[in-house]
């Protein structure tokens, strides 16, 4: 399954792309910064893509399931020369060596209502800790994944670092040099993927604006399989070992038949989204759990009356079944690049 996509497609860069091609205003900005370019993947719609010729037999498999969501990643905002963290890397030999600038005010990605979660005061040692950073001067997007203390130097199990004005996949964006490994690179989650620019947060979620970009989300490993797919670049978990199964990079979207019209209108904009720009299958987790930011708004998890607990209770109106898997082929130009296609056929 690993990037199982025909020979045509791979390493292509060649193709004629339209002269003035007509993409949408981006939503994800940091400062300055745009979230990658307009024709990134996730930045693009899924909606006119064809179906995954086994869609609903891998949809079956994944058996009864509904959408959620879930407060976890926060955002630093950094500008100008950074001091490096002192930083001492995991079991992991795919990290990006570079500048990290990781202190003990860092916030973390780890959300606990009424304490926003720093380096420094982290005791959930357990958990993902997740770090995300970017830097408006450089453009670059740090993402970390397990840092196992709050003291200098901190123990981190992997990295990555992403230029958000490049196309180049983590295949082919490592700033140390390549190791032989059948499973790819990977970078803070599973799938190999940059994190934040598909992140669902609480002030795009309640404004009652168009959404236009794709979110990630998790499944349990008890309904992948091993491997991956473009976009991804990473195989870990999947315990299906006989098809039809979902592998990471998996390409979902909300079936264009779904009745949008019984939700609130400020979460219909919400529905949009996923059903033009998608859900990608980025990690091993809870299943079905779209990743949202750690805003302290979405409030007490369990609180009947916070904003996250509204939220799922939308989401859990949402069962696997009225999902859809979408088959990429026709927008990729590389396995190495994020960029798509800017057209497509009518599905």
């Amino acid at each position: 399954m690993i990037n199982s996509l025909p020979n045509i497609l791979i390493g292509n860069n060649n193709i004629d792309l339209p002269s003035n091609p007509i993409y949408p205003p981006p939503t994800r900005m940091v400062g300055p910064v745009q979230l990658f370019p307009a024709d990134y993947y996730f930045n693009q719609p899924v909606s006119a893509l064809p179906l995954d010729p086994q869609s609903s037999q891998k949809i079956a498999a994944m058996g009864v399931g509904r959408l959620g969501s879930e407060p976890e990643f926060a955002l630093n905002v950094v500008s100008g020369p950074q001091v490096p963290g002192n930083i001492t890397w995991g079991a992991s030999v795919e990290s990006d060596g570079g500048n990290y600038p990781i202190n003990a005010s860092t916030l973390l990605g780890s959300y606990v209502f009424g304490t926003p979660q720093t380096v420094g005061n982290n005791t959930n040692f357990g958990g993902d800790n997740h770090i995300i950073i970017v830097n408006t001067d450089t453009g670059l997007l740090y993402e970390t994944f397990g840092l196992s203390n709050n003291v200098p130097p901190y123990g981190i199990s992997n990295g990555a670092i992403w230029d958000l004005n490049s196309y180049q996949l983590r295949s082919a964006c490592k700033l140390i040099p390549p190791v032989a490994d059948p499973y790819g690179l990977t970078s803070a989650d599973a799938a190999g993927m940059p994190i934040w620019p598909l992140v669902l947060t609480h002030a795009e979620a309640f404004a009652g604006k168009p959404i236009l970009h794709g979110f990630r989300f998790t499944l349990s490993p008890s309904v992948a399989a091993p491997g991956f797919i473009w976009p991804a670049t990473h195989a870990a978990g999947g315990d299906i070992t006989n098809a039809p199964a979902v592998v990471l990079g998996t390409t979902f979207r909300l079936a264009a038949s779904f009745d949008v019209s019984p939700f609130p209108a400020w979460f219909q904009p919400i529905l949009t989204a996923l059903k033009t720009y998608g859900l990608y299958f980025a990690d091993n987790g809870t299943g079905g759990l779209i990743s949202a930011d750690a805003d302290q708004a979405w409030g007490d998890p369990n609180s009947s009356t916070s904003d996250t607990w509204i939220i799922n209770g939308l989401f859990h109106s949402i069962p696997f079944s009225a999902l859809e898997i979408v088959d990429n082929q026709a927008r990729v130009i590389s396995t190495t690049s994020g960029q798509v296609r800017p057209w497509w056929p009518a599905r």
